[in-house]
């Protein structure tokens, strides 16, 4: 919903829009408009408007600052250390929140910046069921230099499950290919 928009000595209030794609500050909008006689002035070149951020809602919140994901540095503070522990512990974005005392988004943000996947419920379940219980004998089989596929068969998982779990879980890190 676009609340307010202007065109030379027009303006147009509180119609709806297809947003295409986020700038900075700023939205590429397909307007839509009940009717044709504004839509001719408003769409007057390529039927595409640049609209502020701060001029559009999307189901009645504003959408100012949606599209920007948490930028962090190279050195981790100390709540990103703390949730990147949590999720090696098992514990879900959900969780981390009530533990960490940050947003789900940020908690996301950061694992995704660490190159790490949410946990899912599903996903615990089948780590403490192959992984968490069978660790010490995967890290023996690690030590032995058992190759991932030969790892997973033992553990009656396929090579792919095996890999994403374990590399989720960093048992693995991601350069170990065997």
């Amino acid at each position: 919903m676009i609340k307010e928009y202007r065109f030379g000595d027009h303006m147009f209030q509180n119609f709806e829009g297809e947003l295409l794609k986020i700038y900075e500050n700023s939205a590429l909008i397909n307007p839509i408009l009940p009717n044709n006689k504004d839509s001719k002035v408003l769409l007057g070149g390529n039927g595409y408007i640049i609209v502020s951020l701060n001029k559009l809602t999307a189901q009645g919140r504003s959408i100012k600052g949606v599209q920007h994901k948490p930028s962090f540095d190279s050195r981790h503070t100390q709540k990103q250390s703390m949730i990147l522990k949590y999720h090696r512990e098992g514990l879900t974005p959900k969780e981390i929140s009530a533990t960490a005392k940050a947003s789900t988004g940020y908690i996301k943000a950061v694992l995704h910046a660490n190159n790490l996947k949410p946990n899912s419920k599903q996903e615990l379940t089948k780590y403490d069921k192959y992984i968490k219980s069978n660790l010490d004998q995967i890290m023996r089989w690690k030590h032995d230099n058992v190759l991932i596929k030969d790892i997973a068969s033992r553990l009656g998982l396929t090579p792919r499950e095996f890999s994403n779990l374990a590399y989720s879980h960093e048992i693995f890190n991601v350069h170990d290919k065997r």
